[in-house]
């Protein structure tokens, strides 16, 4: 468990490395980035300062379609964070928060799995029920 605060900018170092793995072509190492994200933001209950810098990198370097932004969104929704004036996340983020109101939350977060895998099988062989698909029609993950 993470009981510290971490600074934001470590999370956008490995933000900056998992895009990186994009570019270069690299899904192995792009996935583990990810899933080591994944794991400092969600498994490990990591506090991060700055929050809304983290938030503001991602959701303007990351591709839409990506699981990150959707675990952002949904612990922002969780931890019922407080936005202000000084804040003011993107679009794009806000966009999503309010999708996520209006259209769902049925499946608890703690049931939902931010991780990517590999292929269908390792998919098959998680322990979570929950897997998120990207609509391109909506423009939102879906959990199926």
């Amino acid at each position: 468990m993470c009981n510290e605060m971490t600074p934001a900018s470590v999370h956008i170092s490995m933000v900056k490395a998992y895009l990186l793995g994009d570019r270069l072509l690299a899904p192995k190492f792009r996935r583990q980035v990810h899933n080591n994200l994944v794991s400092a933001l969600y498994l490990a209950h990591c506090k991060v300062t700055n929050y809304w810098d983290l938030i503001t990198f991602v959701f303007n370097h990351v591709p839409e379609d990506r699981m990150i932004l959707q675990l952002l969104v949904d612990q922002f929704r969780s931890e019922r964070k407080e936005i202000t004036k000084a804040d003011l996340p993107p679009a794009s983020f806000m966009r999503r928060v309010i999708h996520e109101y209006q259209e769902r939350w049925p499946i608890p977060i703690c049931s939902r799995c931010y991780q990517e895998h590999e292929d269908n099988e390792e998919e098959e062989c998680c322990r979570y029920h929950w897997h998120m698909k990207w609509n391109a029609k909506t423009g939102y993950g879906d959990f199926a």
